[in-house]
């Protein structure tokens, strides 16, 4: 055998007819691989496509704080292979632009209420969540429940 993921786990023995079991360890990779196995004088290829890349995405649609409560923490989770390091950005954006402070239409403004969050979340081997903190500003105003979005731009430097 030319790869360390196949074992023969038993054989028949001796001659003739009889049965050969072996076994693949899982590939956590995000490469496929080949290996090849000789069996009285017989090469069998084995092939193994690539573990699915991991996917980085917010733990929920929405997260709620009010304004008093200082921060709301955004919890960031990655699924599928978690082998590897992978390393995503993390940045808050609005659709309020340039409107006052005062103006209640539900558009957070990273103005007045909240503080633009920029992060660059790197998930070790192993690991699937992570936390981001946004800082809440507690004006004057009672303009009512805001709303902000993120941008996850996943990098492409994953890793297995």
């Amino acid at each position: 055998m030319n790869a360390p993921w196949i074992t023969i786990t038993s054989d028949a023995g001796g001659n003739g007819n009889g049965s050969i079991n072996y076994a693949v360890q899982s590939n956590s990779s995000t490469t496929a691989r080949s290996g090849t196995m000789t069996i009285a004088n017989l090469t069998f290829t084995v092939n193994q496509d690539a573990a699915p890349l991991p996917v980085i995405q917010l733990l929920s649609s929405s997260f709620s704080v009010g304004e008093n409560g200082g921060q709301v923490a955004v919890a960031v989770r990655r699924t599928g292979t978690t082998s590897g390091t992978s390393t995503v950005d993390f940045v808050t954006s609005d659709t309020a632009g340039s409107q006052g402070c005062n103006v209640a239409n539900g558009a957070a403004s990273a103005r007045c209420d909240y503080i633009n969050a920029t992060r660059k979340l790197t998930f070790a081997p192993g690991e699937d969540q992570k936390s981001v903190t946004i800082s809440i500003i507690d004006d004057a105003y009672a303009e009512g429940n805001g709303n902000l979005q993120h941008q996850p731009e996943q990098r492409n430097r994953c890793h297995a």
